[in-house]
């Protein structure tokens, strides 16, 4: 039996691609999650202690 190898390697590399890209999205969904939520701490952080919300 002769198997195709060509074709083996292009089905493997498509499922590869497919793999990368959703681990990459996982990863950048985080990373954006991960992100905002920096972004938001350090805003509430300094403008709690800049914009003088607790009271001086």
């Amino acid at each position: 039996m002769e198997i195709n190898w060509s074709a083996f390697d292009g089905i493997l590399g498509i499922v590869l691609i497919i793999i990368l890209i959703w681990v990459g999205l996982k990863l950048m969904t985080r990373l954006l999650i991960g992100v905002i939520a920096v972004v938001v701490i350090g805003v509430v952080f300094f403008g709690w202690h800049l914009g003088g919300f607790a009271g001086g």
